[in-house]
């Protein structure tokens, strides 16, 4: 096996072992991917990751895919290879060496001046299709692309849909405060 799979498997396993979140453990999975798919034959081969090559791999990717990937994300890519390398050179030689490790995780604050000033996280659209193939969540032929957020759609009687954009982060609390309007909103349409 070579350097690159012993890093993809290192990060498996912390993953199982809950050193890493999902999310995380695939983007530094995604970034090794990345990355390893424009690595020589001599550089795949090597007995440890060519850390020191990064720049040069990253101005490969981004003279192949100028288009696709900026400077700055490729900054991002090459940072999350070096924390998945420091972290396999620290932690993946053995068990014990995991097991030992206990990483430290960030609680984000949340930005009261963003959220005061955001704009509603859940918008619910009603709408009606004649045309049973249409996408519901597309809005007069328009799919709204909201950064940060996620879409659900539930379909309803009568060929009716919702549509509920909510964050990536969502909490328990936050769901039942969105539950408790939503049932709110249904009492309010029964007595009109």
């Amino acid at each position: 096996m070579n350097n690159v799979g012993k890093i993809q498997d290192f990060i498996k396993r912390a993953e199982r072992n809950y050193k890493y979140k999902p999310n995380t453990a695939s983007a530094l999975s995604g970034a090794l991917k990345l990355f390893s798919g424009v690595m020589t034959e001599d550089e795949l081969a090597q007995d440890s990751f060519p850390a020191d090559k990064l720049d040069e791999i990253g101005e490969r990717i981004h003279t192949m895919f100028a288009n696709k990937y900026s400077v700055d994300s490729l900054q991002t890519y090459k940072s999350r290879i070096n924390r998945s390398v420091a972290d396999f050179t620290r932690y993946g030689a053995d068990a014990k060496s995991l097991a030992s490790w206990n990483p430290l995780t960030k609680q984000r604050k949340r930005d009261t001046k963003a959220t005061i000033n955001a704009k509603p996280v859940t918008t619910v659209h009603k709408e009606v299709s004649d045309t049973p193939n249409a996408d519901p969540t597309e809005l007069n032929g328009i799919k709204p692309e909201v950064p940060g957020l996620q879409d659900i759609r539930l379909p309803l009687a009568d060929n009716r849909n919702v549509v509920i954009y909510y964050p990536m982060d969502l909490s328990e609390a936050e769901a039942e405060k969105i539950g408790t309007v939503l049932k709110g909103i249904a009492a309010l349409s029964k007595t009109e």
